[in-house]
C-alpha cells in the first residue's frame, strides 16, 4: 500500500492473531469489496467507517467517552491491519497479470513520434538512427531495438519506405494515407497524434491483418461519441454535429457566414471532412454548391469559428436570426432601414447574446446510492457535489434535506444539468436511485424507452 498514507498503521502487524482478529477477517471477506482500491485514500476511510459501523456498533455502549475513543481507534487500526494484508495479499495475486515493460514497443512509438515531427517528409535511415535518445544499457542495444521496431513498422504499414539502397533507406507518416478519403476527421495536430501512438501500435500488434485506416476509424467513431454528450458545454457543438452529420450522409447544407462589405449571407455546401488543426481550431473541407449542382473540381476549406449558423429554413441570413427574436423586436430593428445598420445588430448584439443563452438550466440532483459506487462518484462527480457518507454526514443530511438515510446507502447532492446527471444515472441504472427532481426521473425513462425501441426496431 502506499506508504504515505498516514492513517496505514504498521504496528503489530507481525502479532499472533486474536479470535477478534480472525472474527472480523472472515466477516471482511464477506464483503464486496475492491481490494486493489484500498490504496486511495477516500476508499479506504468510508470502507473502514463501513465495518466499524457495522462489526463494533454495541462496542461503544459505554458512557465514557475516552473509553469508547480509545476503543474505536483500537478497533479501527485492527480494521486498517487486516485491509492492508488483504491489499497486498492481492496485488501479488494480480501482478502476474500485469503487462511486462516491452521495449520493442517503446522503441517503435519513439521512432514513429520522429516521423510525426516531420509528417509528409521524408526521414532518412542514418537520422532515425543518430535521434534514438532511448536509454538502455549499450549502443549495440539500441541499434537492434531500432533495427527491429523499423521492420515492424514496415511489417505494420505504419509507415511508407522507399529503399535506394542500405545507406538511403527513407520514411515517412503520409497523412492521407492514415486518414484516407472515407474518414471524415483528420488530426493535423502532432502533439494529439503524438499521444495516440502507443495505441496504435499496440492495436495493430493484438489485431492481425488490420490497418492504420481502421484504428483511425475507431477514433473517429470516438470524436462522435464525445460530440454527442458535450451538447451543453461547447458553444459551436450544433454547427459541429450538424456538418458531422451532413458528410455521414452526404447531405448539403447551408451556412451563414460573412459576405462583400460584411453583409451576412448564405452559402449552399458539400462538407467532405473536419480538420483538427494543429492549433487544434477545427477547419471545415467542402466543395461549393453552383447553381443547383456541386462542383467537385476544388476542394475549398473555411473555419469552423466563420461560420455563424446552419440555416436550413430556405430563408435568407438576416432573415433567419431575425426570426429567432419576438415580431416586435424584429420591427424594431427593421424599422432602422439601412442594411448595414441591421447587419451590425445582428453581428454585434443578437448573435453574441444567442451564444451566450445558457442551453440548459442547472438543478438541485440527490440521488441515493448503493456503497459499490462510492469510487464512481468520487472520481466522477456531478457539478457542485456533496458525498454524503458517514455517519455524522448522514444527520447533516437528514437534518438538511428531511430525508431519512437507509443503511448501506449513501447520497449525493448536486447542482447540474439533468443531461449530465443522466449520464451517471444511466451507467450506474440498479444501484442508484433518482430522489430529486422528477424531471430527471423523467429524462432517464424516456432515454431507456427510446433504447428499448431501437432494440425492438432493429
Amino acid at each position: 500500500m502506499v506508504s504515505t498514507i498516514s492513517f496505514f498503521d504498521k504496528k503489530g502487524e507481525n502479532m499472533e492473531k486474536s479470535k477478534l482478529h480472525l472474527k472480523l477477517e472472515e466477516y471482511i471477506d464477506l464483503l464486496d469489496i475492491n481490494y486493489l482500491l484500498l490504496n486511495i485514500e477516500d476508499y479506504i476511510f468510508s470502507k473502514i467507517n463501513e465495518i466499524e459501523d457495522d462489526f463494533f456498533n454495541s462496542d461503544y455502549s459505554s458512557n465514557d467517552k475516552n473509553f469508547i475513543e480509545k476503543k474505536r481507534k483500537k478497533n479501527r487500526d485492527l480494521i486498517n491491519l487486516i485491509l492492508e494484508s488483504k491489499y497486498e495479499e492481492h496485488l501479488k495475486k494480480y501482478k502476474k497479470y500485469l503487462p511486462r515493460e516491452n521495449n520493442l514497443d517503446e522503441a517503435i512509438v519513439y521512432i514513429l513520434s520522429l516521423f510525426v515531427d516531420k509528417l509528409n517528409n521524408e526521414v532518412i535511415l542514418k537520422d532515425i538512427y543518430d535521434t534514438m535518445e532511448i536509454d538502455y544499457p549499450t549502443e549495440l542495444i539500441v541499434n537492434d531495438l531500432t533495427k527491429r521496431a523499423l521492420a515492424n513498422i514496415r511489417c505494420l504499414y505504419m509507415a511508407d519506405c522507399r529503399v535506394i539502397n542500405r545507406l538511403q533507406t527513407y520514411y515517412k507518416i503520409d497523412l492521407e494515407k492514415w486518414f484516407d478519403d472515407s474518414r471524415r476527421y483528420t488530426i493535423h495536430n502532432k502533439e494529439l497524434l503524438k499521444s495516440i501512438l502507443p495505441l496504435l501500435v499496440a492495436y495493430l500488434k493484438s489485431n492481425k491483418g488490420l490497418t492504420t485506416d481502421n484504428y483511425f476509424e475507431i477514433v473517429e467513431e470516438i470524436i462522435e461519441e464525445f460530440l454527442k454528450p458535450i451538447e451543453y458545454s461547447q458553444s459551436n457543438y450544433n454547427l459541429e454535429y450538424q456538418i458531422f452529420q451532413s458528410i455521414s450522409s452526404n447531405k448539403d447544407i447551408t451556412i451563414v457566414i460573412d459576405g462583400v462589405n460584411g453583409n451576412l449571407v448564405n452559402k449552399t455546401i458539400s462538407p467532405i471532412k473536419i480538420n483538427i488543426n494543429s492549433d487544434n481550431s477545427k477547419t471545415i473541407e467542402y466543395y461549393r454548391k453552383m447553381k443547383d449542382k456541386i462542383d467537385t473540381s476544388k476542394v475549398e476549406t473555411i473555419l469552423l469559428s466563420k461560420i455563424f449558423a446552419i440555416n436550413d429554413k430556405g430563408i435568407s441570413a438576416k432573415d433567419f436570426y431575425l426570426s429567432q427574436l419576438p415580431k416586435d423586436k424584429q420591427k424594431e430593428i427593421l424599422s432602422l432601414n439601412k442594411s448595414f445598420m441591421i447587419n451590425d445588430v445582428i453581428k454585434y448584439e443578437i448573435i453574441p447574446k444567442l451564444a451566450l443563452e445558457p442551453t440548459e438550466n442547472e438543478e438541485q440532483i440527490i440521488l441515493e446510492c448503493n456503497s459499490v459506487l462510492l469510487e464512481y462518484f468520487l472520481y466522477k462527480p456531478l457539478k457542485k457535489q456533496s458525498t454524503f457518507k458517514t455517519e455524522d454526514e448522514l444527520k447533516y443530511f437528514e437534518e438538511v434535506y428531511s430525508i431519512t438515510p437507509k443503511d448501506n446507502k449513501f447520497y449525493v447532492v448536486a447542482t447540474d444539468t439533468i443531461t449530465n446527471a443522466s449520464s451517471s444515472v444511466l451507467k450506474c441504472l440498479g444501484e442508484v436511485k433518482v430522489l430529486t427532481p422528477t424531471s430527471l426521473t423523467d429524462f432517464v425513462s424516456e432515454k431507456i424507452q427510446k433504447h428499448n425501441s431501437l432494440l425492438i426496431s432493429s
